[in-house]
């Protein structure tokens, strides 16, 4: 299992003093089945700066309809225009979309906001949405969804888990402090964990639904993960800083900060 961050970072950029990263994203390769998980801004792009074709994508799973994680019509419209302006249009081409239930339930009737014109979508791709969570076979992987507390709890959010030839790769999508979280991580050997909240911030775990490091520590010990990778962090604190806070939790294992296109092989 080859795990590659698109993208650490959050809805802004250009701030100040901090470094530059791409919205979320994360590409699962598994042999003969790639995932990607999240479909921000132009996460087109960054698959083809690491030399895949987003065209090709088979499965694709979304933590929530936040749009710092959630473009999926742009990202459909452009498959379908790249499928049909190079010659591949009659190709059959079928992209399985796991997320919660507002995006599975809701997505058409925003697609015709955007195109009354094709009310029941375009040609290509095929869209097939799995609600989550659920547990569901991706080739000879098992992908699990776990209901999480993100948005003051109304906002339908997923964490995911997924185990292949006996490795787990985890990843929190947005969460507070919740057993969701916990279960989606537990005995991962990478879990990738969103740290939206500063240092200095205990409420967002339990009040809006997002983890500190100390707190993303917290779960990864609970969780008996073996390593955590922070994401989704907003820079305003150091690196160093992120991995002292979150060695105050107790956990033991490693501890990275992460960065795009930083590649994890488990």
């Amino acid at each position: 299992m080859k795990i590659t961050i698109l993208g650490a970072g959050t809805d802004a950029s250009n701030l100040p003093g901090i470094e530059n990263r791409f919205p979320p994203g994360y590409f699962v390769e598994l042999g003969t089945e790639n995932i990607l998980f999240e479909c921000s801004e132009g996460v087109r792009f960054r698959l083809e700066q690491m030399g895949q074709d987003y065209t090709a994508i088979k499965h694709l799973a979304i933590s929530h309809s936040h749009p710092d994680h959630y473009v999926l019509v742009p990202f459909y419209q452009s498959i379908h225009n790249n499928l049909n302006w190079s010659g591949r249009y009659d190709e059959p081409h079928l992209l399985n979309i796991y997320a919660p239930k507002n995006i599975t339930r809701e997505f058409w009737d925003m697609w015709r906001m955007h195109h009354p014109n094709f009310p029941e979508g375009l040609k290509t791709p095929k869209l097939n949405f799995i609600t989550m969570p659920s547990e569901c076979r991706v080739g000879d992987a098992k992908l699990s969804g776990f209901s999480v507390y993100h948005g003051k709890g109304l906002v339908p959010a997923v964490a995911y888990r997924l185990e292949a030839g006996g490795k787990v790769f985890a990843y929190s999508g947005d969460s507070g402090i919740c057993d969701g979280v916990i279960e989606a991580a537990r005995n991962a050997d990478v879990f990738i964990c969103e740290t939206s909240a500063g240092i200095d911030d205990e409420k967002s775990g339990t009040v809006y639904g997002h983890l500190n490091p100390r707190q993303a520590g917290e779960v990864a010990k609970s969780a008996g993960a073996k390593q955590i990778v922070f994401v989704h962090y907003t820079g305003l604190d150091s690196d160093e800083a992120m991995i002292e806070d979150c060695k105050v939790s107790g956990f033991t294992g490693k501890v990275v900060v992460g960065k795009d296109f930083q590649v994890f092989e488990i």
